[in-house]
This record gives structure tokens, C-alpha cells and sequence, in this order.
């Protein structure tokens, strides 16, 4: 189950394109706040090993550039995972980037069954919109969530 900082209305794209597989891309990004953020809720709690973006295909130069990667037991307190600062991994639209996480040990125990991409700081383009269109994780799954999101 997907959510972002504007709720499940975006103004462009649908929050299920961020997770989707499809070779032809969807653009999907929140309003110009800061802050902006997506988030999933992936039914079974992780200690995640890596994780991929894929930059919006319609905004070239709208790329993430300062953003945080967190994760979540219960979708209200956020532990980081992995900080970006002016990462400029994500160039063309369409393209993808994956990065390694080294959980702090402490509160990787139990996992994360919710992850989120906050951003924290202006895109390429000097906005405050968040504009991503693919986001994979990786890791170990150490339980299946039994309730609903």
C-alpha cells in the first residue's frame, strides 16, 4: 500500500506507478512542498539490504538530489536508513540508481514493515516537488504482517 505527503491525491501520476514494473514508466510526483515524501507499507517487515529509484521519465532535470530513505514498524516513528546529500546518481529520465543500506543494528532486530523516501532539500530543478517514478527494496524478510494496512 502506497502513500505520500499529499495523501492518496497527487497532481500528477498515481501512487501505485511507483512501485510498478512496467518498462514504460509513469511519472508520479507530490505538490512543490517541502519535505514531500512517499511512502509503502510492504506487509511484511524487512531489514532491507539495498533499494532502487527510478527517475520521473517526463521531468529531466527534476531528479532527486537530497532526499532520506527511512523505514517504519509502525508508520508513525521513522528510524533513517540511508541519507543522500546532492547525489547526483540520478541523471536522464527513466533512468535508475540502487544504493546499499547498513541498517543501524540496534533497531534492525525486528525490521521495518513501512519504508519511505522523504526529500530533503530542492530537486535538480530548484523545486521542493518529489517526482520518482520506480522504487524497489531489497532484504531479508524476517515476518508476514497478518492486519490490514
Amino acid at each position: 500500500c502506497a502513500n505520500s505527503s499529499e495523501g492518496r491525491s497527487l497532481p500528477y501520476g498515481q501512487l501505485e506507478d511507483i512501485v510498478s514494473r512496467d518498462v514504460d514508466p509513469h511519472n508520479t510526483h507530490t505538490k512543490d512542498k517541502p519535505n514531500s515524501w512517499f511512502s509503502l507499507d510492504l506487509g511484511v517487515s524487512i531489514v532491507p539490504s539495498a533499494y532502487t529509484l527510478r527517475h520521473a521519465r517526463g521531468y529531466p532535470k527534476s531528479a532527486l538530489r537530497s532526499w532520506v530513505l527511512e523505514g517504519s514498524k509502525d508508520g508513525v516513528s521513522w528510524t533513517t536508513l540511508r541519507e543522500h546529500t546532492a547525489d547526483q546518481s540520478l541523471t536522464e529520465p527513466g533512468t535508475t540508481a540502487t544504493w546499499t543500506i547498513d541498517p543501524p543494528e540496534d533497531a534492525a532486530g525486528d525490521g521495518w514493515r513501512h519504508v519511505r523516501v522523504m526529500q530533503t532539500d530542492r530537486n535538480g530543478t530548484g523545486k521542493h516537488y518529489l517526482s520518482l517514478s520506480g522504487f524497489e527494496i531489497y532484504g531479508q524478510v524476517l515476518s508476514v504482517a497478518l492486519d490490514k494496512p
